[in-house]
């Protein structure tokens, strides 16, 4: 199944879109996502990606705006879970969401591209901006600004402990200014980084 989506969605008090994973190959462009709530949790018992929470293969997010959005648990705006290998994320802008972990977006498992993107002012327990997980992340010509966790990675949390899983997060031509956290005001890294 393919969707495409192109519009504007403020003021939800629940998940906007759950793309299962039989969803594999959707777009979403061209969207705001503005002042959602992610408060009901899932079958999974977690609440997550207030925005978007991903659960399929291939999914593109591009030209579209996240702000004010929050997740009770983890992913403020975007979840990428275990089965959304090959997604990219290109052209988006990430601002004031809020969740446990991962304030604009959380990324378990799973294999993706994050290019061109601004993340300002997303707040977390961990990962300010992106928390991630035994993941294999390239994240290419962005921006992080004034992003802050409370306890672990500003920016973002990297945790790669899962070595079977060869995960890996290269950061090339981007920029972090001004984010904040006890421990990795930028990034908290448990292991491989390379920039």
């Amino acid at each position: 199944m393919k969707i495409v989506l192109s519009l504007i969605i403020k003021a939800n008090q629940e998940q906007l879109f759950f793309l299962s994973p039989d969803a594999d190959n959707s777009r979403i462009n061209n969207c705001i996502f503005r002042g959602n709530k992610g408060i009901y949790a899932g079958d999974d018992d977690w609440v997550e990606g207030a925005a978007v929470d991903v659960h399929a293969g291939n999914v593109n997010i591009t030209n579209s705006v996240f702000e004010n959005n929050q997740a009770l648990d983890t992913g403020g705006a975007i979840n990428f879970a275990i089965q959304s290998v090959g997604s990219q994320l290109i052209n988006c802008n990430f601002t004031n969401n809020s969740a446990s972990t991962g304030g604009a977006i959380k990324i378990l498992n799973t294999d993706i591209l994050i290019r061109n993107c601004k993340f300002t002012s997303n707040i977390a327990t961990s990962g300010g901006a992106i928390n991630l997980r035994d993941s294999k992340v390239r994240l290419e010509n962005s921006t992080f600004t004034s992003n802050s966790a409370a306890n672990n990675g500003g920016a973002i949390y990297n945790d790669l402990s899962n070595v079977s899983r060869n995960g890996y997060l290269n950061i090339s031509s981007s920029s972090f200014k001004d984010n904040n956290a006890v421990n990795g005001g930028v990034i908290y890294s448990k292991k491989y980084l390379k920039y």
